[in-house]
């Protein structure tokens, strides 16, 4: 005997109703998107020391510029998605009320991307004090960390991945 599709009923779960400017944490694009946020992630994690070590303030250092802003303006964009983004409640829930996510996010890692967006090559690209430069990556490559951290805690299944790059 064959169960097929006309005797055993099929069952889906259903995606849940968010308002149109929300979106769900696990949507494709939100996927492609984290996976893009990790890259740039490293990018700069490798870059900030390479700053620190090479680079000295002249004004051939303005592609290197550029590219580092693009990449801080791309951070900032993921703070405006991540006001807009679902996530999974205490208890289990997906919460898409937009009121609740903004709390949450303000409350949890907004502080850190904010501070992992800003343009701290822009700011040592004018100060000459290389002690001042110095301390500005550092901290900056330590916010870098600390998205990383917020990733492998967003997304278990690539944590050892991660750890085993850094």
């Amino acid at each position: 005997m064959s169960l097929s599709a006309d005797i055993m009923p099929q069952y889906r779960q259903e995606a849940p109703k968010t308002p149109p400017h929300i979106l769900l944490h696990y949507c494709a694009f939100k996927a492609i998107w984290d996976w893009i946020i990790l890259c740039l992630t490293f990018y700069t994690a490798i870059m900030v020391p390479y700053n620190v070590a090479f680079k000295n303030k002249t004004s051939e250092d303005v592609s290197l510029l550029v590219v580092d802003s693009i990449v801080d303006v791309i951070f900032f964009i993921d703070i405006v998605l991540n006001f807009h983004t679902t996530f999974v409640g205490p208890g289990g829930e997906v919460v898409s009320d937009p009121k609740v996510i903004r709390m949450n996010y303000l409350k949890s890692w907004f502080i850190i991307d904010l501070l992992s967006c800003l343009p701290y090559d822009v700011f040592n690209a004018f100060d000459h004090d290389e002690d001042v430069s110095i301390n500005f990556s550092q901290l900056s490559l330590e916010l870098y960390r600390q998205q990383l951290m917020k990733f492998c805690s967003q997304q278990p299944q690539f944590a050892a991945a991660v750890r085993v790059t850094l």
